[in-house]
């Protein structure tokens, strides 16, 4: 946490107004920061980097990133533009906004007039998003592999989408159906986004209804309401909760918590009447505004009346009870933002002022009663796929009194297996998926305002390999000679919900290998038509994986009969007439009638009015005489099959070839 707000006299960096207050008040206590007079704070990273906007006297609205070391860098805007406003940033110190571009009636932005266009802030250069063919466009989040979302305006101006920005291109997530506005506000680590959709046209009227979505693989859900028409989506996290705002039957907005296809009504603070949530932490910690009517920020006495909250374990607190000794005078209006440092930044008053802040909540925490925290697991060896349960006990350290409320995180080493909330003092995750061999498990609490963290020792669970089973089937238990079979493979794990066997099988006749086909989704298929005359013994033989012990099907008995085809000969020609002397290409085609995938093989024989030109042999089923010998006048030209092993023979339909003698010249 910074403990102070400096300047700096050259580069980027530039002086704050009122420093010599900011000197003094940015000292209220380590949890406390005041950030001094600005139009908004917007972002905060682990690092307690904070993004927003405030006013520069002659220029305007500026973005603004504040430093670990507490000092204001003016981000500046893009080329043409009159102003800039930050909404966010990473763990790297990657900035995202808009920033206005002189002219224009302006868009969904805010603030400010012209057009907006969304910019990314990287290593002190600005660089402009562009849009998805309009003239439009806001950048309003970026996660830590430096996806970007938004919203932009499509070229024929009839729609704005939300945006998905990454690797330099902007992809348009389009909306819920029917709408034809929409905006993401937030993304995450997995590259989930969530935002609002809407109607064209403006607000209002019974069928007006703005509604919040979750954008995950490419599939855009609508996350519905709580008991009202409306409802946005402000922020997610890592496990995909997702937190914002919705109308309630009983009139005005209420803040709600998302998870896993539920939405709850988060409520809000005493004498407030609204609510709405703005981030959520990976800890499960929400931050937002409660209002007093009117809307946030609005009537019922204004900005001065709302009041910032943190909800944490079903419990929503006001954060201005939270406040250190000496920060009288503040009263904290809204969160905008918290990280998992559990340092929240938003807008407050002091002394009639409105100024940033950062609270860091991380000492209130860290002060709290000491505890333990034990790990046990439902067994000590498990087989993979076979659920194990991992249960926590948090206690309060010895001389210690309450019960320890929060989330529990268990890790596998240093690979996080999930999150449970504690409920009387324990929690449980049960998983199927642990890796085969030696697991270390270890559970971690992230404590609260009341308690302070502690993790288990480790707890050794040895996982085994699964065994399977191999079944093998065939296409057709008898077959003739050169006709297709197609042997099928499946692999089953013994303990369903472990997964999938990989890998290969071996399909064996009697000890000869027959091939080696991998497998996909537990099943190969190996198709054959060259297996001999007589009885087969077919065999299976799965290899195994690193999750699964390999085995052997029962045999299968395949028998391979004696069986000829019938066949069909066809012949084609070059040309029907020709000149005497003039080369002239007949082609054999000999295909079989019956159920077999082979072509026949031996030999055609090509004959003119009953005597033999010549006899070719068949090359897959076909061949061809090219001859310039064939008398003048009508030929009948056909092809005769002499058959093989596999197929009987047959002949063509005859074909009439016209040889003409060389027309003469006139003289």
């Amino acid at each position: 946490m910074f403990r102070s707000i400096r300047t700096a006299k050259t580069g980027s960096r530039r002086a704050h107004p009122l420093l010599e207050v900011l000197e003094v008040r940015t000292l209220l206590s380590t949890a406390l920061s005041d950030l001094g007079p600005l139009v908004n704070v917007t972002g905060i990273n682990t690092t307690v980097n904070a993004v927003g906007t405030e006013f520069v006297s002659g220029a305007g609205n500026r973005a603004f990133l504040l430093d670990t070391n507490g000092v204001f860098h003016n981000l500046g805007t893009l080329p043409n533009a009159i102003d800039s406003f930050a909404t966010g940033i990473n763990s790297g110190g990657k900035v995202v906004g808009y920033s206005t571009i002189s002219g224009g009636g302006g868009g969904g932005g805010g603030g400010g007039s012209g057009l907006p266009q969304g910019f990314l802030y990287s290593n002190g250069t600005m660089t402009a998003l562009g849009t998805l063919g309009g003239s439009q466009s806001v950048a309003n989040a970026i996660n830590t592999t430096g996806q970007i979302v938004g919203w932009a305006d499509t070229s024929n101006g009839q729609r704005q989408d939300a945006f998905l920005y990454s690797g330099g291109q902007m992809t348009d997530l389009g909306g819920l159906p029917g709408d034809s506005i929409s905006a993401a506000n937030a993304i995450n680590d997995s590259g989930q986004v969530v935002g609002y959709s809407e109607p064209g046209g403006g607000g209002g009227g019974t069928n007006y209804s703005i509604h919040a979505w979750l954008y995950s693989a490419g599939s855009m859900t609508d996350l519905g309401t709580l008991s009202g028409s409306q409802s946005q989506a402000n922020g997610i996290n890592n496990s995909g909760q997702v937190v914002g705002w919705s109308s309630v039957a009983t009139g005005g907005d209420q803040a709600f918590l998302w998870d896993k296809g539920t939405m709850t009504d988060l409520g809000t603070l005493p004498g407030e009447g609204d609510s709405v949530a703005n981030s959520i932490n990976d800890l499960g910690q929400v931050v937002g505004t409660a209002s007093n009517g009117g809307g946030i920020g609005g009537g019922g006495g204004g900005q001065a009346a709302d009041h910032a909250f943190l909800y944490e374990n079903g419990v929503m607190t006001d954060l201005n009870s939270l406040l250190p000794p000496g920060a009288s005078g503040w009263v904290l209006n809204t969160a905008t933002a918290i990280d998992n440092q559990s340092q929240i930044a938003g807008m407050g008053t002091y002394n009639g002022d409105t100024h940033g802040y950062i609270l860091d909540l991380s000492p209130l925490g860290s002060q709290g009663s000491t505890t333990t925290t034990a790990l046990q697991a439902s067994a000590p060896t498990s087989v993979y796929g076979q659920p194990v349960t991992l249960t926590v006990t948090v206690s309060p350290a010895a001389g210690g009194s309450g019960t320890p409320a929060g989330t529990v995180t268990f890790f596998d080493g240093s690979a996080s297996l999930g999150n449970a909330q504690l409920n009387s003092g324990t929690a449980s995750l049960t998983i199927s998926n642990l890796p085969v061999g030696s697991d270390s498990l270890s559970a971690s609490y992230i404590g609260n305002l009341q308690f302070g963290a502690s993790t288990s020792p480790a707890t050794d669970v040895t996982v085994q390999k699964d065994t399977t089973s191999v079944s093998l089937k065939s296409s057709l238990k008898s077959a003739g000679a050169g006709q297709l079979i197609t042997f099928t493979a499946i692999v089953s794990p013994s303990i369903t919900g472990g997964g999938t066997p990989t890998g290969s099988v071996t399909v064996m006749d009697g000890l000869a290998p027959l091939g080696t086909f991998a497998l996909s989704g537990g099943v190969a298929f190996f198709p054959i038509s060259t297996l001999s005359i007589g009885l087969h013994t077919i065999t299976a033989t799965y290899g195994g994986d690193p999750d699964f012990l390999g085995n052997t099907s029962s045999a299968l008995h395949e028998t391979i009969t004696h069986v000829k085809y019938g066949t069909r000969t066809m012949l084609t020609t070059s040309a029907i007439s020709a000149t005497v002397g003039h080369p002239v290409t007949l082609t054999a085609t000999v295909k079989s009638t019956g159920p077999v995938s082979g072509s026949p093989t031996g030999t055609v024989t090509f004959t003119d009015n009953g005597t033999t030109l010549r006899t070719i042999s068949l090359s897959r089923g076909k061949t061809t005489l090219k001859t310039s010998s064939l008398p003048v006048g009508t030929n009948r030209i056909q092809v005769i099959y002499s058959g093989d092993k596999y197929f009987n023979s047959s002949m063509s339909l005859f074909l009439v070839e016209t040889i003409e003698k060389p027309k003469k010249k006139a003289k």
